[in-house]
């Protein structure tokens, strides 16, 4: 969003200072489509179809029920942890210091 923002605003700045030569502005379009051409034909590359396209390789799965249990657990686990740590008056300490390392 603000890349948009940042361009609107250079060519508001670019139009206000008097530069409007269209040929200037639009000559990347051409360009872009030639060099796509030239880059097609010397490495050969076709087209995909729309039905060869795979969109399921190297997704991840959703975590299974037994994995989610697992992560409940471990996270059960931490909290006890930290409140025994609490408990014992080094869970401040503990945090100071963690802070200190990686802040």
């Amino acid at each position: 969003m603000s890349q948009c923002l940042v361009h609107i605003r250079f060519r508001l700045g670019w139009v206000h200072q008097g530069n409007t030569n269209i040929v200037a502005t639009y000559i990347g379009i051409p360009v872009f489509f030639i060099l796509y051409g030239i880059w097609k034909v010397v490495k050969k590359t076709k087209f995909i179809p729309y039905s060869d396209m795979d969109f399921q390789t190297g997704r991840s799965q959703p975590p299974s029920d037994e994995e989610i249990a697992a992560l409940d657990e471990l996270e059960r686990t931490d909290v006890k942890l930290w409140e025994e740590l609490d408990a014992r008056g080094r869970a401040l300490k503990v945090g100071r210091a963690v802070h200190r390392v990686f802040f």
